[in-house]
């Protein structure tokens, strides 16, 4: 049996498939164990439907062209791939009614750094994964997902855990006696975006840049109008920090959602103070609207004199 000779891919040299190796109408390529970048093995894809179902070979290549036009592709869907610019605004994915066509492959990434999220809103009443709406939230987040002739079945995820990460300092809290937000540590979870079963790690630490007689801070971690930590009035030393590590955990989705949450809080001077366990508080969430999660502090006093800024806050969530 005569040699196929394959293209380049990506950096790779050009493969060659030999003998019994030989593509035929009904074969796909599959990359090699060896990380050569050169294409060898081959799979049939019956499982899938056929070649025409699949659209798409497991080393990259795609039969029609990466969709990134405004219009998100929902007009012919005649591509595998969708990489998707949300810098604008947020933005939805509808994929074509799941009914009409069966084993069809979609890929869809959300492409750039913003905070903005990018909904896969399934046509009517059908689901992915059985959720209604499916979110991508992060730069590069991205799902490959198969009609099964009724809904949509997610086959592989990249979704990064780190939905948030403060990089500056905040404004320091001072000369005033209100609870304030520490600007630089907010993240709004868009709303549809948590599930049941989701998986929330957060992580702050604050810095008592000066402090003065026997005014005492209040630090407090919130999602929503709910706190879900409070260091308590303490009487802080300039260069105490406040360090708080939370796991929250949706129980329920929906209008009446529901969580917990548990973790420590530890406030005083670095190298001396101790963790201490937060009260676990359980409450209600509603996942259907945007939840933000903020921290606040609140000093007893108002002076100059007194001063605190959030250095860290990171947000990380797993499903």
């Amino acid at each position: 049996m005569s040699n196929v000779n394959l293209p380049q891919v990506g950096n790779g040299a050009a493969s060659t498939i030999t003998g019994d190796e030989a593509a035929s109408a009904d074969s796909i390529l599959k990359r090699d164990s060896n990380g050569d970048g050169k294409l060898r093995r081959l799979i049939t894809p019956n499982a899938f439907g056929g070649l025409s179902n699949l659209g798409f070979l497991y080393a990259g290549l795609v039969s029609a062209a990466t969709n990134t036009t405004a219009d998100e592709g929902n007009t012919g869907f005649n591509g595998f791939s969708y990489l998707i610019d949300c810098s604008g605004g947020a933005r939805t994915f509808t994929p074509p009614d799941a009914t009409t066509c069966f084993g069809k492959l979609l890929a869809v990434m959300k492409k750039d750094s913003s905070a903005n999220a990018l909904t896969i809103d399934p046509a009517g009443t059908q689901t992915t994964n059985g959720q209604t709406l499916w979110l991508l939230l992060a730069q590069w987040d991205c799902v490959i997902f198969q009609s099964d002739g009724a809904n949509w079945v997610i086959l592989a995820a990249h979704l990064n855990q780190t939905v948030f990460v403060q990089t500056a300092d905040s404004t320091a809290i001072t000369n005033t006696a209100a609870e304030t937000s520490y600007d630089a540590s907010a993240y709004t979870f868009p709303a549809n975006s948590l599930r049941a079963g989701d998986i929330i790690d957060i992580e702050a630490q604050i810095l008592i840049t000066a402090h003065t007689g026997a005014d005492t801070l209040t630090n407090k971690l919130k999602i929503g109008g709910t706190v879900l930590a409070s260091s308590g009035a303490v009487n802080n030393a300039a260069n105490d920090v406040c360090t708080i590590r939370i796991r929250v955990i949706i129980r329920t989705a929906g209008a009446g959602g529901t969580f917990t949450c548990y973790g420590f809080i530890a406030d005083g001077a670095p190298g001396t103070v101790t963790d201490k366990p937060i009260t676990p508080v359980t409450g209600s969430i509603d996942t259907t609207a945007n939840q933000a999660l903020s921290l606040t502090g609140q000093w007893s006093a108002s002076t100059a004199s007194d001063s605190a800024k959030s250095q860290a806050f990171t947000v990380r969530r797993a499903a």
